[in-house]
Order: structure tokens, then sequence, then C-alpha cells
């Protein structure tokens, strides 16, 4: 259920707004970093739960400081058919959280840390799966079983589009001879993800 929700929270805030771009640490800004939020850097080797993770992170950061109403953000993104009630109550209980916490740098690290490890274990077990099927040892998987293995993880919580979504991974990271390079796919996955749903709601 808990990585149901992390995963649901990011799709929903993919599909409502403009994702600025990260670096290994912090998402890069026209203005300064606080040096406490720097404190908390997670590694690359895992990009799908770096990039949500960090910018998970940078969202909550700014309704605080931009002193954004909790109630107004709930309207603007928790309602989102995407969430169902338990989300909707547990996103909603995050935020009331954090920004009641006397050490708000602590609580959004933590909270920030325990879905970065959640997510991170789902991400290896795609990775585990994804190298199990490449025969020829080369980084590379046939579209059929690259695909198969999108379908059976949790990344993809939108059942109604989720062969769609797959092909159009997919079709984002193939080398010259069709073949899927997985390192890539995962690399890639989140920002193949906004390019899907900014062409659909586009369209």
């Amino acid at each position: 259920m808990c990585f149901y929700f992390c995963f649901g929270i990011l799709l929903g805030f993919i599909n409502l707004i403009t994702i600025p771009k990260f670096s290994t640490g912090m998402p890069c800004s026209g203005g300064s970093t606080s040096n406490n939020m720097s404190e908390q850097v997670f590694i690359v080797e895992y990009p799908i739960a770096t990039f949500y993770s960090n910018f998970l992170r940078w969202k909550i950061m700014n309704i605080l400081r931009n002193n954004e109403n909790i109630n107004e953000f709930y309207d603007n993104t928790v309602k989102s058919p995407i969430f169902n009630d338990d989300m909707r109550g547990e996103l909603s209980r995050i935020i009331e959280e954090i920004a009641e916490s006397d050490d708000q740098t602590s609580t959004i690290n933590k909270c920030i840390s325990d879905i970065h490890s959640s997510i991170k274990q789902k991400e290896q077990s795609l990775k585990d799966e994804l190298s199990q099927g490449d025969k020829k040892n080369d980084g590379t998987v046939t579209k059929e079983y690259a695909k198969q293995c999108l379908l059976n993880t949790s990344f993809l919580v939108d059942p109604l589009n989720s062969e769609q979504i797959c092909d159009f991974v997919i079709d984002n990271n193939l080398n010259d001879e069709h073949q899927v390079v997985y390192d890539n796919l995962l690399k890639n996955f989140m920002v193949n993800m906004k390019q899907y749903f900014s062409s659909n709601r586009n369209n």
C-alpha cells in the first residue's frame, strides 16, 4: 500500500506540473538551496527512486517556503482522480505532519528517506528481472520481455493505459537493433513517463 501511494503521488504531480531538472543530489533551480537539505543525497544507482525522492522533497519544500495553503494544495493535487480516499488521507497527513513539525528539515528527510528505500527495493527487483532476460550479456533484452517485466511491476499504477505506457517507454530506449537497453530504460523511466503524460494531455 505504501509503495502504491508513494508512486501514485508522483504520477499525480507529473500529470499536473512541469518537472525541474535534477542532478545527483538536489533539484536545479535559479536560487540557492538550503545547506541542511543538501545533506541528504541519494545514489543515482537507483535513478527512479532518486528522481522521485528528489522531486517529492523539492515539491514539499516549495509548499513550505511559499507558505502555500495545505487545503489549496489538497484541492489542486490530491483530488486528482488518480488518488483513492486512502491515498488522499495519507498525503494530507504527511504534509500536515511536516508543516506542524518543530524540525521540518529532519521530518522531511525522514519521510523522503523512507519513501526512497521503498522505491529502491522495487527498482532493484525490476532491474534484476530485466537482467535475467539479457541472453547476450550485452545490456539488452527484447521488447517483448521488457514489456512483460514492466507490466509485472508496481511502477505502473494506471491499469487502463499500462500497455500504451510500456510501449512508449520501451520505444524510447531501443538501440539500433531494436533491442531494449534496460539500463537506459531505468535511467530515463521518469522522464519518459512525463513525456507520455504531457503528450496525451495535449492531445
